[in-house]
């Protein structure tokens, strides 16, 4: 059977398969997050990866910090005529890392309206943050922001 879904104005048919085992699709369920290190490069781009590294949430942290510590700083060819069209590696790396960092600090600390940044290389101070407040972050005590993120009051 055939499930056909219109989504800003493009048809999409998927196969509809009886029920999906949603647990099986859970980062949850994939160990401990050795499966980070194993993405290429190409998996940091906005996409499912993406959104699956950033949904494993703080467990995944250290592995994220681990390869923000050796992610190439920039995937263009530096003798291209051509400008960058796509942001390094270690950006989308930094931003997942802050992103999860972003929803659990709001989880934790409903007095904060929001969590902010600018788009630069943070990763030193990202880096740096996490040899002080990993341990906490991980276990879920209360943590300040690194220097790179603010907190929104309400």
């Amino acid at each position: 059977m055939l499930t056909r879904l219109l989504l800003f104005g493009v048809l999409f048919t998927t196969p509809l398969c009886g029920t999906v085992d949603a647990a099986a699709h859970e980062p949850a369920h994939l160990g401990d997050y050795k499966w980070i290190a194993q993405l290429k490069n190409e998996d940091f781009r906005i996409g499912p990866g993406y959104w699956k590294v950033i949904n494993a949430g703080v467990p995944a942290l250290p592995q994220l910090i681990e390869r923000l510590k050796h992610a190439p700083k920039d995937d263009s060819n530096p003798l291209a005529e051509e400008p960058k069209l796509r942001p390094s590696t270690r950006f989308f790396v930094q931003l997942c890392i802050k992103h999860i960092i972003r929803k659990d600090y709001l989880a934790n600390n409903p007095q904060t309206k929001g969590v902010g940044w600018t788009e630069a290389d943070h990763s030193e101070d990202i880096i740096s943050w996490w040899a002080k407040s990993g341990a906490q972050v991980v276990s879920g005590k209360p943590y300040k922001l690194p220097s790179c993120l603010n907190a929104v009051p309400r």
